[in-house]
């Protein structure tokens, strides 16, 4: 008789002992299949949240860390910039699809006025409805905070395709963008906004003209008014001046709308993030540079009598604004890990992760739990059948001491205990399989719900937002979206690691006591 026909006769004649085997794989099983189809299920979730994130990152200076390390204040940070070879080292990391580090200047019109925001003041909170409706409020008077509405945003860029452009935040309506060779040469040219060009009567073609304006702040303090003068391009409060002139090739809108569901301070980030850019005149950073010159080489004349008056030089370096836009949200972990080893000290990569961090950490807290009922699954399920295996094996023993002693293979009696074991457990793993599944799939949904309002109550506001990131935040992600991507449903995946974890466990348990056994000479076996 075959090994396989005696493991089918064997199973006939000990339904008992093999029903009892059939019951605690059972139950084993469901445990094992339940925390596999949880901890599948957030992994997948997970996934998908993280595709959700916008995968747009930025450099900040850790001031926290820098003070704590050195306790120096704020003003200790300058020099500490990284240079544009260190941010291009940064961009040209295989993570990041396009990058650009521009240069911000503020360049001053009479003529030129500032367009009104588009607010529907009805959704707005409190909060933001009184700073809108003051008379002085920064979204409705372009003329005000003491002037500073005279003065327009210069971008300068190093990427002549506009990378608010190409990820989307903008959207290119008329005209064009730079060609390499105007960011090269410093022309004098440049992009803007629709809202803008309304309000001012411009378009493609159209010539304008800016001031770059260096401020004798030596007379606006004798005069009582500080640095916000009543009109900071008098002529009194100009030291000295620069004339620029510029033709408008391209103009822009913004391509994505307000939410005015997102917290008070992320939604006041985002008005004036949008008020910038209806403001944000972009050129070539080369020029930018040369305003920023202009300006550091006169103040630098004067720079004992700004200082004695409490009104710094502008540093000598440039401080540059950075944003990478990657291939996929899952690199922006290991981008900020690659990054901090080019950046100078005390500098890191910032992006939107902490708007979903109470999504992640619920997940987190629910695998680690997964994990954990995992383990104890397949110890426990080790450990039980093993110790069953060997008290049925113990009954037997007269029977593998026979078949040794009449010459069987060793390798034939350990073949015909695993079929047996294997047959029982096949049916055991199929049953637990679908029950461990179904069963795992509204306990796991209520603990992940549950998990995710306590994370929310505890942890409200997740952290600041970078606010050159501001329009990209499409605020935390609500629990019943969470839960609508949660899915224990059983796929190809989650069969094949169940099945796999699940015999690799049974073999583990039965090997061990039949070998145990059959290693013994049959003498000693029937003896015993």
């Amino acid at each position: 008789m075959t090994p396989f026909k005696r493991a089918l006769t064997s199973l006939e004649r000990h339904p008992i002992k093999n029903g009892l085997l059939l019951v605690v794989v059972i139950i084993l099983g469901i445990v094992l299949s339940g925390a596999i189809s949880v901890r599948q299920a957030i992994i997948a979730t997970e996934e998908k949240v993280i595709m959700n994130l916008p995968a747009v990152a930025t450099l900040q200076f850790d001031f926290s860390t820098f003070q704590a390390e050195t306790g120096e204040t704020l003003a200790g940070q300058l020099g500490l910039q990284p240079t544009s070879a260190q941010i291009e080292s940064v961009g040209n990391l295989p993570y990041v699809r396009v990058f650009d580090y521009t240069l911000n200047t503020h360049l001053h019109s009479h003529s030129l006025i500032w367009p009104s925001l588009n607010i529907n003041t009805e959704q707005l909170p409190n909060d933001l409805q009184n700073m809108i409706e003051h008379p002085f409020g920064p979204f409705q008077s372009p003329r005000s905070l003491g002037g500073l509405m005279d003065s327009f945003t210069g971008v300068g860029v190093n990427n002549p395709m506009i990378t608010d452009i190409e990820t989307g935040l903008l959207k290119l309506v008329a005209g064009r963008t730079f060609t390499q060779a105007e960011i090269i040469e410093n022309a004098m040219v440049v992009v803007i906004s629709q809202a803008f060009a309304t309000a001012n009567n411009l378009f493609i073609g159209s010539t304008i003209q800016l001031e770059n304006l260096v401020n004798d702040y030596r007379i606006m303090g004798t005069q009582g008014t500080g640095v916000f003068a009543v009109d900071r391009s008098q002529p009194e409060f100009v030291l000295a001046s620069q004339s620029l002139e510029f033709e408008v090739i391209g103009i822009f809108e913004i391509n994505q709308e307000l939410d005015y569901n997102l917290p008070v301070h992320e939604l006041r980030d985002a008005l004036f993030s949008q008020m910038n850019f209806y403001t944000t005149i972009y050129l070539p950073s080369g020029v930018t540079e040369m305003t920023l010159d202009f300006v550091r080489d006169t103040m630098m004349v004067y720079a004992d009598e700004f200082r004695a008056i409490g009104q710094g030089v502008l540093q000598e370096e440039l401080f540059f604004q950075t944003i990478f836009v990657l291939n996929d949200p899952r690199n922006l972990a290991p981008f900020a890990e690659s990054a901090a080893k080019l950046l100078p000290d005390f500098w890191e990569v910032a992006d939107l992760s902490s708007t979903f961090a109470h999504v992640t950490a619920s997940m987190d807290s629910i695998l680690e739990v997964a994990d954990l009922i995992l383990i104890i699954a397949i110890g426990a399920t080790v450990i039980t059948l093993a110790l069953m295996i060997t008290l049925f094996l113990k009954e037997r023993r007269h029977e593998i001491g026979i078949y040794l002693a009449i010459g069987e293979k060793k390798s034939n009696i350990i073949f015909q205990f695993l079929v047996e074991t294997f047959l029982i457990t096949t049916i055991g793993i199929t049953i637990s399989l679908f029950m461990g599944n179904l069963l795992s799939e509204g306990i796991s949904r209520q603990m992940l719900e549950q998990t995710l309002v306590d994370q929310m109550i505890e942890n409200p506001n997740d952290g600041p937002i970078p606010w050159e990131l501001a329009l990209f935040n499409s605020g935390a992600m609500p629990i019943a979206e969470v839960l609508e991507m949660y899915n224990t449903a059983l796929n190809r995946e989650m069969v094949f690691l169940f099945v796999g974890i699940s015999f690799a466990v049974v073999f583990v348990s039965v090997i061990a006591p039949i070998w145990l056994v059959v290693k013994m000479e049959p003498k000693k076996i029937l003896i015993y």
